[in-house]
């Protein structure tokens, strides 16, 4: 091991963001902390090991080291799409994303486009107001007052 190398881990990745902005701070820490219940819950590994073997893996077998991968990645998804809006898991995926990266794990967006399914956002059915609901809407103004 050189001297020069610095050990990455969850607690300097926490160190390097404090230059961030507060609120992109805060978004970052939430989903390393996301992620870090579901590798413990799901897996009984911390993160920082989870990360260390998915290395060392990549260096035995690249195409086992891309199944677990992503495979790992989905049942984050999958679990957190059950808690949150689909948005929010997009745009919590994107800072665990960066969190990876911080390790050496690079994700292509070629490869989460095709091996990982996120949810869809629901879309509500819109409709036009009919006139007696318009006049319930304001009755009921009327008696509040």
């Amino acid at each position: 091991m050189s001297i020069i190398r610095k050990v990455r881990n969850t607690e300097e990745y926490r160190k390097k963001l404090e230059s961030l902005p507060q609120s992109t701070r805060n978004n970052k820490i939430d989903a390393v902390n996301k992620f870090q219940k579901y590798c413990e819950k799901n897996h009984n590994f911390t993160s920082d090991e989870i990360c260390k073997e998915l290395l060392i893996l990549k260096k035995q077998n690249e195409e086992e080291y891309t199944d677990t991968l992503y495979d790992i990645l989905q049942e984050w998804i999958t679990e957190y799409s059950k808690k949150l809006n689909p948005n929010s898991v997009k745009t919590i995926f994107s800072n665990v994303r960066s969190y990876l990266y911080y390790f050496g794990i690079k994700t292509d967006a070629q490869d989460i486009k095709h091996l990982l399914s996120f949810p869809r956002p629901r879309k509500e059915e819109k409709y036009p107001l009919k006139h007696e609901d318009l006049r319930r809407i304001i009755d009921d103004q009327v008696d509040l007052k």
